[in-house]
């Protein structure tokens, strides 16, 4: 066998026609990527590796699970919960099926913690997490690719746990249309709910709600701790992207606190089951609306109640918006839906009703019922004060930055009351948080040629970041000046003279000799197409 691990050389020849050849020779890389998947990916090597129901062929669907940061595959609580749900559809509808969870590093990203404060951070691990993010991107469409060429029929259904939603995210630009069943992000760092912005956002009150938006009862969140992915959902698959974000996740900006993300690995304890009925619905009728919400608990029965949202924050007087009708009844249809304002007594009305309320707290009890004596209840939650939202430090004033080898001195403007700690980003990646008061720190172990971005916010003691201040690092040559300054590059302090940069990982790919031999005379394949097409553009 040529291969032990393919489908990997499938995945590295697309991620380098990704990274290095305009959209024109894309076109003609890409077929000779496709040419190679055939050749690796449909051997006995690529089959081993896939929990495959029966040997039906070419199965009905294809389940995709892509794991989140240092899980390890076939081995995760969320693996487990994504792939028994899976399986109870299946038995459910009788149709054949593949599933897997997906190949690719998922590397772990260590919390950040005090060790670096006051001294130095590493951004090597931001550069390893975004490698680790296009292998996966890059061995997924090569899987897609190759079923797609013996199993054109076949539908997916694709999901992702935080680092895994930006791998199926990203992977889903290269899926057709018709191929898609539906696709699930979980805890996904690069959140984008426009709803959620501002000091008195619109999501408070029920309304303007994302289409795609699932679960996420903090009506403040708006993006992700790396960022936004705007637009969230491609237009050609409208309606089949559902998104989830649990209460106190900093990963996918539920929470603000560094230390407050208790929720993020709280997936698995019911949002797979919420995602497989929707899943289970859209097979059946191929007419259910994704954009729902439900408290987040395992499903016992055959109907769901879902609200557009379950949590509101308003003033005295003003009027929200509770919206049932994306409930869902497997078999039947949603015949009655039955409030509750007193925690006893459930009266009928429509499936969207409109109210206002004192100033106070209050506890609403929604009911659906399809009329097979099935029905199930949600809890809605409503707070009528004057609130203010949530305070947040102010991005900090950036001086300077000065390059020096492989490191990266970043200079800021005294810190203000109430912040304690200076928290860096690079690429979006959260690295570590250093001590404010030092006016300065060194960004080690850089990759030059693949820095997007340095950011930085204020932390408070209690570890809620504010506003983010962003340097575009695209044309950073030997310094940047942003502010005032006079100093010159300080000199290295005996914390930082003997510290030297962590060390690559060598990273297993599982290639053998030949397939490494391969892999290079693909390289200069691609090479010599890049050169004749230059040539072609330049012949008159």
């Amino acid at each position: 066998m040529l291969f032990r691990r393919a489908e990997n050389i499938c995945a590295y020849a697309f991620i380098l026609f990704l990274a290095c050849y305009d959209d024109d020779m894309k076109k003609w890389i890409l077929g000779l990527v496709v040419v190679l998947e055939i050749m690796c990916c449909s051997n006995a090597s690529a089959a081993s590796d896939i929990n495959v129901s029966t040997d039906v062929g070419c199965p009905s669907f294809q389940f995709v699970f892509a794991r989140g940061s240092g899980q390890e595959r076939d081995n995760s609580d969320d693996w487990r919960a994504f792939s028994e749900n899976a399986k109870r559809l299946v038995k459910r509808r009788g149709f054949t099926y593949k599933i897997m969870d997906l190949e690719y590093p998922a590397v772990s990203v260590s919390a950040p913690n005090l060790t670096g404060v006051g001294a130095f951070i590493s951004a090597g691990k931001s550069f390893k997490f975004g490698r680790s993010v296009q292998t996966g991107v890059g061995s997924l469409v090569a899987y897609r690719s190759m079923v797609q060429m013996n199993c054109p029929d076949t539908r997916w259904i694709l999901m992702g746990y935080s680092q895994g939603a930006m791998v199926v995210a990203q992977a889903l630009k290269y899926f057709k249309a018709g191929e898609l069943v539906y696709a699930g992000m979980f805890g996904d760092p690069e959140l984008y709910l426009p709803e959620g912005r501002g000091a008195w956002p619109a999501a408070c009150r029920g309304k303007n709600l994302s289409p795609y938006r699932v679960f996420v009862p903090n009506c403040h969140a708006d993006n992700g701790s790396l960022g936004t992915r705007n637009p969230y959902e491609i237009d050609r698959f409208r309606g089949k992207y559902g998104l989830w974000c649990n209460n106190g996740d900093f990963i996918c900006g539920s929470s603000k606190n560094l230390f407050k993300n208790g929720g993020h690995v709280e997936y698995r304890n019911g949002a797979y089951s919420q995602a497989f009925a929707i899943v289970d619905k859209i097979l059946t009728t191929n007419r259910v609306s994704t954009n729902s919400v439900r408290l987040m608990r395992e499903a016992s029965s055959e109907i769901y109640a879902y609200a557009r949202q379950t949590e509101y924050f308003v003033a005295p007087g003003e009027e929200i918006e509770i919206d049932l009708t994306p409930s869902i009844s497997i078999e039947h249809e949603v015949s009655e839906y039955l409030w509750s304002f007193d925690g006893e007594t459930f009266l009928p009305n429509d499936a969207v009703i409109l109210r206002s309320f004192e100033a106070g707290e209050y506890k609403i009890f929604a009911k659906v019922s399809d009329g097979f004596n099935e029905s199930d209840v949600l809890e809605i939650l409503v707070h009528v004060g004057n609130f203010a939202g949530p305070v947040t430090l102010p991005a900090p004033t950036i001086l300077k930055l000065l390059r020096q080898d492989d490191n990266i001195w970043l200079y800021w403007r005294a810190a203000p009351d109430g912040a304690k700690y200076a928290f860096i980003k690079v690429n979006g990646l959260g690295l570590d948080y250093v001590d404010a008061s030092a006016g300065e720190t060194r960004i080690s172990d850089v990759e030059y040629d693949d820095l997007r971005d340095i950011e930085v916010a204020w932390m408070d003691a209690d570890g809620n970041v504010g506003e983010f201040a962003t340097i575009d690092m695209a044309n950073f040559g030997s310094e940047i000046t942003l502010g005032d300054w006079s100093e010159t590059l300080p000199k290295e302090s005996d914390d930082n003279a003997d510290v030297e940069p962590p060390k690559e990982e060598i990273v297993k790919t599982g290639v053998t000799f030949g397939a490494i031999g391969l892999f290079v005379v693909i390289i200069v394949i691609l090479i010599g197409i890049k050169i004749a097409g230059s040539s072609y553009k330049k012949s008159p």
